[in-house]
């Protein structure tokens, strides 16, 4: 088996490595400008902090050997090849090797003719974040508060190592310039005010790179080598696959390399950071460039966990939650390394009831059911007291475009109080998906009331939630467009945008079966959601439809996967499957005469027309909700 899995994950087309803190790769384009981002030899290394916030990273390692006549020569790689625990590659006059341990990265480079060469770092950090940086011999070292050391090390001593702002010097200075000034004061000024320097290393032939993350507060174990760290990464790897992820019986190409790139790129999301508000193990939505935990995705990496031989790695999730819930019962967006008093992120979809239901069929309930039941009772009290239902009239409400799942999507625009704003305040919005959500979460308490003995409470927590499906079906239900619509929180005006969640009465026990019959027919009319890779997040017919602009017409795993579970609570098992299909030839690897050409791709979102890929890569929720709907459906082939 550990043979076939590396012959099923060995490819040349993409290179993330992650380990708690630090992560590696070679950057995609840019998530919302579609750019190129540099590539180099060393690829991109890093401890990303929080969305756009690196502790530490180096964006580029270049590799450079002199010419004649003052000439500086650089390197490129064009062969490649990668597994979850190592990456090789060549160039014409280069060889060079990274692998990852926990909160460790090595980057080797060797010349194939020996020759003096040097490495151009471009160090970057956030200002913000304070990082003081240290000098020596052979290494750099970078502190962060009191929790964590960042070492930058060179084996063997570099024969010399200097930092500028600016490249430009660098170059001059292993040209054999003699006009180089390099000044360490002005160095120092540059990396407090903007966070971004570059190093220079020169060595003879040969160089290891080592970009190691040290908790201070816990004991300094040995150092690793390449060798052992290689060697322990890829037995993470092989026990992970081998002992926990449960066995794929089909030998089909697409669902098997769809199936084993999905857990890698989940798992390795997985980090122990140990810090800050997390504490506990948590999933990061995608830890190259989203370095926290989010309430919202959080929930749907729980189902995936599930499937595990050890399922209750899915509660675990949770934990780091509940000790930053506030007072007034509301939980954070996110929680991250840093403790601070800024405002957290707002996003409040109450998704985890639904997520509970699956649970609660596997692996059954937590032992330890009374603080998140207390947690998540007082999150719903939360959600509907006067700050977030300020009409009392017993629909939740959004309050801003970062409040719900969707944070620029049309549904905002006539919502926005400055509509010149991509994203903003909104007017109070009655929106489908959070109440439909509510009403399940309600259902959830009074399962959980009836089992701790509270049946007076849990009978109130059941009439809760048929009340707000009442709601759900009186206000925003529209006869004429067979449709269910988010609604003004002041007026009770419908909000005419057709989006996925309008599809999330699905998932409810009770919704009119008549008009879920209408929705579904939408789902898969061509004029309005169906299409060469489905749902989009708009309507295809609305005027501001856009199939690269993120909420705005692109494809996301995470909904299609809520309307597929829906479609099956209704009954819809046929039309479930055929979206459920759809949604991992999205994802997939492409074959060509039986050889694959592109592995798969678990990214942020996705053109609904042409399947490329966009946003942020190895994405959560799009690699696991991916192996999810392969249990659920596909685990013996197509059928």
């Amino acid at each position: 088996m550990r043979k076939k899995l590396q012959e099923i994950l060995r490819c040349d087309d993409q290179n993330a490595m992650i380990h708690d803190c630090v992560v590696s790769h070679d950057p995609a384009p840019g998530a919302w400008s579609h750019h190129s981002a540099p590539q180099s030899p060393l690829g991109t290394v890093g401890f990303p902090e929080m969305i756009g916030s690196d502790v530490l990273s180096v964006v580029q390692g270049l590799v450079y050997t002199a010419g004649a006549d003052g000439q500086v020569i650089e390197h490129a790689l064009t062969e490649h090849q990668w597994l979850p625990w190592s990456y090789s590659g060549r160039g014409a006059q280069i060889h060079v090797e990274r692998t990852v341990a926990r909160d460790v990265w090595f980057g080797r480079v060797r010349l194939i003719k020996r020759q003096p060469a040097f490495l151009l770092l471009e160090l970057h950090s956030t200002p913000s974040l304070g990082v003081q940086l240290e000098r020596h011999s052979d290494h750099l070292s970078f502190a962060w508060g009191k929790q964590f050391e960042i070492e930058l090390s060179f084996s063997p001593c570099p024969v010399w190592m200097c930092l500028s702002d600016d490249p430009g010097p660098l170059k001059r200075k292993f040209a054999g310039f003699d006009d180089v000034k390099l000044n360490d004061a002005h160095c120092n000024w540059a990396w407090k005010n903007t966070g971004k320097l570059w190093l220079a290393v020169a060595f003879r032939w040969s160089v290891e790179v080592r970009f190691q993350v040290r908790r201070l507060r816990r004991p300094k174990t040995r150092p690793l080598s390449f060798a052992m760290a290689k060697r322990n990464e890829e037995k993470r790897w092989t026990d992970f696959l081998e002992r926990q992820v449960p066995r794929l019986t089909t030998d089909n190409p697409v669902l098997r390399d769809t199936y084993y790139f999905g857990w890698q790129s989940l798992w390795s999301n997985r980090c122990d950071i140990g810090a800050g508000q997390l504490r506990r193990p948590f999933t990061s939505p995608s830890r190259l460039s989203y370095g926290a935990q989010w309430w919202y995705d959080e929930p749907f990496n729980a189902v995936v966990y599930s499937h595990l031989k050890d399922p209750w790695t899915a509660y675990a999730c949770f934990e780091n939650f509940w000790p930053c819930q506030k007072p007034d019962g509301s939980i954070p967006g996110c929680v991250r390394m840093l403790i601070t008093d800024q405002p957290a992120m707002s996003m409040q979809p109450p998704v985890i009831g639904l997520m509970l239901q699956l649970l609660k069929e596997r692996p059954g309930w937590p032992k330890n059911l009374c603080p998140m039941y207390e947690a998540l009772l007082g999150l719903a009290r939360w959600h509907l007291s006067p700050r977030r239902d300020t009409d009392q009239d017993g629909l939740a409400e959004y309050h801003h475009c970062f409040d719900g799942p969707a944070d620029q999507s049309q549904r905002w625009d006539s919502q926005k109080l400055d509509p010149a704003k991509v994203i903003d305040a909104i007017r109070p919005t009655e929106s489908v998906d959070m109440n439909v959500w509510m009403s399940l979460l309600w259902q959830v308490l009074g399962e959980m009331a009836n089992r701790l003995g509270h049946t007076r409470a849990a009978a109130q927590h059941d009439q809760i939630a048929r009340h707000t499906m009442e709601l759900v079906e009186k206000h925003m239900w529209d006869e004429r467009d067979g449709f269910y619509y988010d609604i003004d929180g002041r007026t009770h005006e419908k909000i005419r945008v057709k989006t996925p969640y309008g599809l999330m009465p699905l998932l409810s026990p009770l919704v009119r079966p008549e008009r879920a019959e209408r929705i579904v027919a939408q789902v898969f009319d061509p004029k309005v959601f169906w299409c060469k890779y489905p749902l989009p997040s708009v309507s295809l017919d609305c005027p501001t439809f856009n199939p690269v602009d993120m909420f705005r017409g692109p494809t996301w795993v995470n909904q299609n996967w809520l309307v597929i579970v829906g479609l099956q609570r209704q009954g819809y098992h046929r039309q479930a499957a055929r979206l459920a299909r759809k949604t991992i030839e999205l994802v997939g690897p492409r074959y060509r005469g039986g050889h694959r050409i592109r592995s798969p791709r678990f990214w942020e979102w996705y053109h609904p027309h042409t399947g490329e890929a966009l946003g942020n890569p190895q994405y959560t929720w799009s690699a696991g909700l991916a192996v999810d709907l392969i249990l659920r459906f596909f685990a013996n082939g197509w059928k």
